[in-house]
């Protein structure tokens, strides 16, 4: 961990601008500017790029295009992450505690072979060395150097003034609003990858002043149904076998999404949107190794729909807000699905030198109640499985749903962001964590309590150049009575990042 936390001191990263890598998604409020988002292909949709400072910055921008129809970046983004009590929340459990570096290259192209016409292709590889046994399964120590993969393969038109559509078919990212149900389309890789293989039409009504947007999703538990990965090496670390089949979600699924998006008034955006996501358990095969069959075996068989509405605006100058409400109605494993949830902030940023921030967040998943065996009310996130306002706390879901799946939930934040010095910003959080029910079996979960606990996050977050960036990041959870008293041991986890941009 030494070498990449010095690594990370010397430079760290770009995501207090909004996301971790070269394209900022938009920022959460939950956590200042610094939601830990990973971004899509800077190449498809670039903004304008200021003023060359330097003959370097010049000189690296046309080696970025080296022709009017070319355009190519590639990054290298290290981590080393450690995580203490994370899955177990007992020091007692096996594997209890983790350290593993992380190296994820990427290379992205966009050909233009005609106005308005681009083809846009990203690679990705993220290897794995692992210093203490792994909680995954083969486990082991050692370097799983893993395999390459295409996570952006599409093709993208844009219309003219007498065409306002743009149509973007293939693999590709999805980000709306503050990324709350649909960000995360591969969650069970981390964040090696976001894709959505989907084909998605946005609209600009220009004269409403509205951005209408529909999308058709189709997503297969198994990462080689599409696109087959590119295996390079790591069939064995220290005498264990690597799966070669890999599983990016538990089933396979289809959706469809409506969003549209109205900014008429002049401090006020409200969003509306529709969502179906259909998901069906994948079959086993025969060659199916144990981890891929553990996989799949936590799959589901279910419909949802939810509808739901975002607004966000000034109050005054110094005073905003964001408040998003969804209804969800369906199927899950044969039962009546009914379930809501309400994600939401008030911020105070006043006109300051270092930028001070300071937010209340309020957000609630519901939680199923044991008692109508006919009906299940959890609410589900649907593709919004991502580290959201915790890197820590994702993992304490393994035993209750699944690793991201946020349920079951009410959430008040408190946090506080100020820039210090020119090129990082700084920012504090507290969350009170509580369940909406008590609905768990007892054995990692207790009797009657609904104290989730209390979780502490600081990050430090900085840019030095365009091409260097990086942050310090930890988070500390105590956690309450809804947890069994041989699970209520502190949890942790530390991680520092660089990130080099070409």
């Amino acid at each position: 961990m030494t070498v990449i936390a010095m690594a990370g001191v010397l430079a760290l990263d770009s995501s207090w601008a909004g996301a971790e890598d070269a394209k900022p998604a938009a920022p959460s409020a939950d956590s200042g500017s610094t939601a830990q988002a990973p971004a899509a292909a800077p190449a498809e949709t670039p903004a304008p790029a200021p003023p060359a400072k330097s003959g370097f910055e010049a000189w690296n921008r046309k080696s970025k295009q080296p022709t009017p129809w070319w355009k190519w970046g590639a990054d290298l983004r290290l981590r080393d992450e450690y995580m203490n009590n994370t899955l177990t929340l007992s020091s007692a459990g096996d594997r209890h505690r983790q350290n593993f570096l992380r190296f994820r290259a990427r290379w992205w192209n966009t050909l233009t072979p005609a106005k308005g016409l681009d083809l846009n292709v990203r690679m990705t590889i993220e290897s794995r060395y692992w210093t203490e046994t792994s909680f995954s399964a083969p486990f082991h120590k050692g370097l799983d150097f893993n395999e390459m993969v295409f996570d952006h393969l599409n093709v993208r038109w844009k219309g003219g003034q007498e065409a306002p559509v743009t149509l973007q078919v293939g693999r590709q990212d999805l980000m709306f609003g503050d990324n709350w149900l649909i960000f995360e389309g591969t969650p069970l890789d981390g964040s090696r990858t976001i894709s959505f293989d989907a084909a998605r039409a946005t609209f600009d009504v220009k004269n409403w002043k509205t951005t209408i947007d529909a999308i058709f999703i189709d997503q297969w538990a198994r990462n080689d149904e599409w696109l087959p990965p590119i295996r390079i090496s790591g069939d064995a670390v220290g005498g264990v076998d690597l799966p070669v089949k890999k599983a990016q979600i538990e089933h396979n699924e289809r959706g469809v999404v409506l969003y549209a998006r109205n900014k008429s008034r002049t401090k006020t955006q409200i969003e509306g949107y529709f969502i179906y996501k259909g998901v069906r358990k994948e079959p086993e095969r025969t060659d199916d190794d144990a981890g891929m069959k553990t996989t799949l075996s936590r799959g589901d068989d279910a419909d949802f729909y939810t509808i739901g509405t975002r607004a966000l605006g000034e109050i005054t100058p110094v005073w905003k807000y964001r408040v998003e409400a969804a209804f969800q109605t369906g199927t899950r494993n044969e039962l009546d699905q009914r379930g809501l949830g309400l994600n939401s902030a008030l911020m105070f940023v006043p006109k300051s030198k270092h930028g001070h921030q300071l937010r209340l967040a309020y957000e609630y998943l519901s939680g199923d109640d044991a008692g109508t065996t006919d009906r299940d009310e959890q609410f589900d996130i649907l593709w919004g499985r991502w580290p959201r306002w915790s890197e820590l706390y994702i993992y304490t879901y393994a035993p209750e749903t699944r690793i991201s799946q946020l349920a079951n939930l009410h959430r008040v934040g408190l946090g506080w962001t100020f820039k210090p010095f020119v090129k990082g910003e700084l920012s504090a959080d507290v969350n009170w964590l509580f369940a909406d029910k008590n609905n768990r079996p007892v054995g990692f979960f207790s009797a009657s309590g609904k104290d989730r606990g209390l979780l502490f996050t600081g990050k430090l977050l900085m840019k030095f150049t365009p091409h260097v960036s990086g942050h310090l990041w930890a988070e500390h959870f105590l956690p309450g009575d809804y947890y069994e008293s041989a699970r209520q041991d502190p949890a942790t986890f530390l991680r520092a990042e660089t990130i080099l941009i070409w």
